[in-house]
C-alpha cells in the first residue's frame, strides 16, 4: 500500500533531470537482466539499494543547488520506497529541496515543504530522523513568519534531545525569529529556559549577543522599550533607557574584544549603529569607517544608509543623496532596508526637503528589489509631487498606486487626491470619474460626505442634468461627516 506524500506538480518541477535518467540507465538495465532469477528477498534488496542511492544523489543536487535534479531522485525514492523509513527519508529530502527554494520564493514553496515534511514526520520512527524533520518545519516556520509553528515545531524538538549543542542551537535560532517577528517578552522568555546553556563556555558569546541584539530592539522600538521599562515601575524610564545604552553598548565592546571574526564584524557594526541612533555621530562615523576597512561580508547596505544619515546631519544632502541611491542600486533592499529608506524620506520631509524625498521615493521605484513595498512608495512619491504642485507626475503615481493596492484606506485617499487634481485643472469628467469610483468601492468609507460633496459640485460645474444635480445634491445633504475629514495631500 503506498503511503500518499503531496507531489510536485510539473510547473514547479522539471521531474528527472539528467543524473536521474543517469540511475534509470545505470541500475535499470542491470536489474532488468537479473529480474527473472533473482529471489524476492534479493529483489527487494535491490531495490532499497537503488532507492537509497536517489536519496544520497538528491541529498548531493541540494548541496550543489541543483534543485530540479534532487527532487526527481526524491520523487523516485518515494514513489519506490519498499518501506515507510525510506519514504519517509524521500519525503523528509523533498522537504529539504523545497526549503532550499523556499529561502529565495517564501511563498508557495514554505507551504509545500511543510506539506512534505508532515507527512514525513508521521513516517518517521527514530528520535534522531524526527528531530532532522522538526528542524526542517521550524525553517518553514521561520519563513512564513509562523509564530505557533516556531514555538511548537521547536518545543518538539527539545523534547527529542539530550545534547546541550543541539538545545544551544535550537534556542538561538528561536531568539533569533522572535527578535524578527516577537516581543521582548517572548525573547526574554527564551533566554530564561535557556540559562543554564548560556552559562557555558561553548555558547557564551552567541547568547550574549543575542542578549545585547534584545536589548538593542529594546531602544530601537517603542512597544518593545515598554515590556522592558514595565519591569521598573519605579523609575524614570529616561533614566532606565540612558543606563540600557550603556549596558548594549558595553556588551558589544565586551563581544568585540572576546568573540571571533565573525562575532568582532557584527559587535562593530552594532556599536556604529547604536551610536548613531543615539545621536553620537562622530564616533559612529569612525567606527562605520573602521568597520568598512575590515572588508566585511554583511551588513554592507545597512553601513552605506547609516553614512547616509550622518551626510545629512552634517548637511551635506546632496552627499546623502548620492549615497541613499547608490545604496538602492546596489544592494536588494529587504523588508528592512525599505524601512530604512521610508524614515530618511520622512525625516527630509519633516526638514522641509521635500524635492530631495520625492527624488529618492522616485529613485526607490525605479529601482525595485523588494516589489512588497513599492506601492507605499509610489504613495510617498504621489503625496509628495502633489504637495510640490507637480500634478502631472502626482497622477501618474496614484493611478499606479491605486492599480498595484485594492482596498487599503490609502486606496481612498488616492481616489479622492486623483479627483481634486482633475478639479485644479478643470477636467471635471475626470474628477467625476474618480469619485464614483471611490463611491462604489467605499460605499460606507469615512470620506463618503467629501466625496458626495465634491461629486455635487462637480455635477454643478459641468452643467450636468438637473435631475443628477439634485439626486447627489440630496444623497450628501443626507451624510453626516461621522469619519475623520481628508488630510491634505
Amino acid at each position: 500500500m503506498k503511503i500518499k506524500l503531496p507531489s510536485v506538480s510539473g510547473k514547479n518541477l522539471k521531474i528527472i533531470g539528467a543524473g536521474v535518467l543517469a540511475v534509470l540507465l545505470l541500475t535499470g538495465a542491470a536489474v532488468a537482466r537479473v529480474m527473472f532469477r533473482e529471489t524476492p528477498e534479493e529483489r527487494a534488496a535491490n531495490l532499497e539499494a537503488t532507492v537509497r542511492m536517489c536519496l544520497r544523489q538528491g541529498n548531493v543536487m541540494i548541496r550543489v543547488m541543483k534543485l530540479d535534479e534532487a527532487e526527481g531522485y526524491f520523487r523516485l525514492a518515494i514513489d519506490n520506497a519498499p518501506t515507510p523509513e525510506l519514504r519517509a527519508e524521500g519525503g523528509l529530502g523533498m522537504g529539504r529541496s523545497l526549503l532550499a527554494r523556499a529561502e529565495v520564493k517564501p511563498f508557495p514553496y514554505a507551504l509545500m515543504a511543510q506539506q512534505y515534511l508532515e507527512a514525513s514526520l508521521d513516517l518517521m520512527k527514530t528520535p534522531d530522523g524526527q528531530l532532522q524533520v522538526y528542524r526542517s518545519l521550524i525553517d518553514t516556520a521561520r519563513l512564513k513568519g509562523d509564530k505557533k509553528g516556531v514555538s511548537d515545531y521547536t518545543a518538539a524538538a527539545l523534547g527529542l534531545t539530550q545534547s546541550s549543542i543541539e538545545k544551544a542551537q535550537l534556542y538561538l535560532s528561536q531568539i533569533d525569529f522572535y527578535l524578527q517577528y516577537g516581543t521582548w517578552a517572548d525573547t526574554h522568555r527564551i533566554l530564561e529556559e535557556a540559562k543554564g546553556l548560556e552559562a557555558g563556555r561553548t555558547w557564551a558569546n552567541e547568547f550574549m549577543l543575542r542578549r545585547a541584539s534584545i536589548n538593542e530592539k529594546a531602544l530601537r522600538n517603542q512597544d518593545w522599550f515598554a515590556e522592558y521599562v514595565a519591569q521598573f515601575p519605579d523609575r524614570d524610564p529616561k533614566e532606565v533607557r540612558a543606563e540600557l545604552v550603556e549596558q548594549t553598548l558595553a556588551d558589544y565592546k565586551q563581544l568585540f574584544d572576546t568573540g571571533g571574526a565573525v562575532i568582532k564584524d557584527e559587535s562593530l557594526f552594532r556599536i556604529a549603529r547604536l551610536n548613531c541612533q543615539e545621536g553620537r555621530y562622530a564616533e559612529a562615523k569612525v567606527l562605520l569607517q573602521t568597520f568598512l576597512e575590515s572588508e566585511p561580508t554583511t551588513h554592507l547596505a545597512e553601513t552605506l544608509l547609516l553614512l547616509s544619515r550622518l551626510a545629512q546631519v552634517e548637511g551635506l544632502n546632496a552627499e546623502a543623496k548620492r549615497l541613499i541611491t547608490t545604496f538602492i542600486k546596489r544592494y536588494p533592499v529587504d523588508t528592512q532596508g525599505a524601512a530604512e529608506v521610508t524614515e530618511i524620506v520622512d525625516e527630509l520631509v519633516k526638514q522641509g526637503y521635500s524635492a530631495d524625498a520625492l527624488a529618492i521615493a522616485q529613485e526607490y521605484i525605479r529601482h525595485p528589489a523588494k516589489r512588497a513595498a513599492v506601492p507605499d512608495f509610489l504613495f510617498k512619491a504621489a503625496t509628495l509631487a502633489n504637495t510640490l504642485g507637480r500634478y502631472d507626475e502626482a497622477a501618474d503615481y496614484f493611478t499606479r498606486f491605486i492599480a498595484a493596492q485594492s482596498d487599503s484606506i490609502q486606496v481612498g485617499h488616492a481616489l479622492i487626491a486623483q479627483a481634486d487634481i482633475c478639479i485644479r485643472k478643470e477636467d471635471y469628467q475626470g474628477a467625476e470619474k474618480w469619485l464614483v469610483d471611490y463611491l462604489a468601492r467605499f460605499p460606507y468609507g469615512a470620506m463618503r460626505a467629501d466625496a458626495l460633496f465634491k461629486l455635487f459640485d462637480v455635477k454643478v460645474r459641468r452643467k450636468a442634468p438637473m435631475t443628477e444635480i439634485l439626486m447627489v445634491g440630496a444623497a450628501a445633504a443626507e451624510t453626516k461627516k461621522d469619519g475623520p475629514d481628508l488630510p491634505p495631500l
